[in-house]
């Protein structure tokens, strides 16, 4: 028994890496130029009575599909492209807050429901590949766990607390200030800097509480990848 858990816990991981390594991967022959497939439905209206600065003050949330992402990224790796049938990604998204508050600005992510929206994935698609492979592996996934003493909740949090899978989204959570010109809003570090044409957020207006992001400039590798999913809709809560 305590082989087959070794084996569950082997593949279990392995996935997740290799999960790791994809949202890791720095392309830079195609991450500015690919249009992303994940927001397709955003429409192209553009309310250009109201004025950019005049709505900006408050929080706001952007919601970026990772679906196809995640599942093009697995397909790369063999081992993985081979359970990917098993395991459904539709619906992984990741909010990203913005709270924008008399010229400061702090930008976070939401990485508790990414966490539980990925957790709730490998559960299930771990249940649909032992069930498949249940004569080659020697049970089922219900047989491994019940005679090893340990639940599912109890493998993926142990497996997925091993890893701190979204750390590399940190790099783009942010405290800093910002600045709103026409169409962009600045962001710095420090209020000084401000203006800076390496450092900003291009926006279509589509009412007082929805704005388009079509362009994010800035030097930093995560914010780069982040133009593979843009443009996209951030809402005001």
């Amino acid at each position: 028994m305590k082989k087959k858990l070794a084996v569950l816990l082997a593949l279990l991981l392995a996935f997740v890496m290799v999960f790791m390594a994809g949202c890791g991967d720095d392309d830079d022959s195609g991450s500015s130029k690919k249009k992303s497939k994940g927001n397709d439905d955003i429409s192209d209206v553009d309310d250009s009575d109201i004025e950019l600065e005049d709505i900006i003050e408050g929080e706001w949330t952007a919601e970026f599909d990772l679906s196809k992402f995640i599942a093009a990224k697995l397909k790369e790796d063999d081992e993985a492209a081979e359970m990917l049938e098993y395991f459904d990604f539709d619906g992984v998204k990741m909010n990203m807050i913005f709270e924008f508050d008399d010229g400061e600005v702090n930008i976070s992510i939401d990485k508790d429901s990414l966490t539980e929206k990925f957790a709730e994935i490998m559960k299930n698609g771990l249940k649909k590949y032992f069930d498949a492979h249940a004569d080659e592996l020697g049970g089922s996934l219900d047989d491994i766990l019940e005679q090893s003493g340990m639940s599912l909740d109890d493998l993926i949090d142990s497996m997925m607390g091993e890893v701190d899978l979204f750390a590399e989204l940190d790099d783009i959570e942010r405290d800093g200030y910002y600045e709103v010109d026409d169409d962009l809003i600045y962001l710095a570090d420090d209020e000084d800097e401000l203006g800076d044409e390496e450092d900003y957020i291009k926006c279509t207006v589509q009412g007082k509480k929805k704005i388009k992001i079509v362009e994010w400039v800035d030097d930093g590798d995560e914010i780069k990848k982040l133009s593979d999913f843009l443009p996209v809709i951030m809402k005001k809560n």
